[in-house]
């Protein structure tokens, strides 16, 4: 009811595929795969603490398997992947520190044992599952590829750790995540969201003042404005929050959303409270009307 039911209960999956052999497995658990005859294999997935389980078959799968960490990382590509420029190097550096910086500021990461990254032939598409992101084959860096994939990783804090209803609060899920991956990425690029956010907000603040509005609401607006509003705009509120109370109070914010809401779901009454407890009764009346009635820049 009201939402996706998949990112709000935290579950245990397990599945199990009979493909031909020549073929490779991948799902969002620890993956085993057994020789059944000359012909046919059956691979199993095992996934504990997920909120959706998927899986991926091909027979031109390209596995490269990377550890550090102590966090075991396949990225998976096509032939098709294979055949293109792209440096493979740069995306598991990227993914291994964003891993790392969002340790350091939320939790522990809990799909450490086996982390899939799936380069897949849908050209310009990137989605978060549980243990598991996808993206487009190429990773066109040319519209942040390598950021892009930080950010799908960052949702195996927020949706697959600490789940929440990606319909009703969707700037939990989405939003929180935007922050998260501009947070890593340093003060420049949060600097660049707020400024994009803040030339938008003259001609189109009606809309896009609109943060802690449903997908009800969005769904109805052009993508271009669920963007601002709900990635960007999060993002520049608790920015305006790290400027002004430090970095500190963020930080104590994250864990404690983290070590109250890890394996359950986080709605707006449990943020509220987080907010208050990290910062004060103040800081959380004035988010509570950021989310309610819409956001001004400057408000903190």
């Amino acid at each position: 009811e009201n939402g996706e039911s998949d990112w709000i209960n935290d579950s245990s999956f397990s599945l199990s595929v009979k493909h031909l052999k020549a073929y490779k497995f991948a799902s969002g658990g620890l993956d085993t795969t057994e020789i059944i005859d000359e012909k046919y294999a059956i691979s199993t997935g095992t996934l504990e603490h997920g909120r959706i389980m998927v899986f991926f078959v091909s027979k031109n799968f390209v596995i490269r398997s990377f550890n550090k960490n102590n966090i075991n990382l396949r990225l998976f590509s096509t032939s098709k992947t294979v055949s293109t420029i792209f440096d493979y190097g740069r995306l598991v550096q990227e993914i291994f520190s964003a891993l790392a910086f969002y340790e350091t500021k939320i939790g522990p990461f809990i799909y450490r044992e086996e982390f899939d990254v799936m380069a897949t032939g849908v050209n310009g598409f990137a989605m978060e599952y549980s243990g598991i992101v996808q993206e487009g084959y190429d990773f066109d860096t040319s519209w942040g590829g390598y950021e892009t994939v930080a950010h799908e990783s960052g949702h195996q804090f927020f949706y697959s750790t600490i789940g929440s209803n990606s319909y009703l609060d969707p700037f939990i899920d989405e939003g929180f995540t935007n922050f998260i991956t501009t947070y890593w990425l340093g003060t420049s690029a949060l600097e660049s969201a707020k400024s994009t956010y803040k030339s938008y907000y003259s001609n189109y603040g009606p809309i896009i003042k609109n943060i802690g509005n449903s997908m009800e609401y969005f769904d109805t607006k052009d993508d271009f404005f669920t963007s601002l509003a709900i990635y960007y705009g999060t993002t520049v509120v608790l920015y305006e929050m790290l400027v002004k109370y430090g970095s500190s109070k963020i930080d104590a914010l994250l864990k404690l959303i983290y070590d109250t809401f890890a394996f359950k779901s986080l709605n707006r009454e449990g943020l509220l409270w987080c907010i208050e407890m990290s910062f004060s009764l103040e800081v959380r009346n004035t988010f509570s009307e950021v989310i309610t009635t819409g956001y001004i820049p400057d408000m903190f």
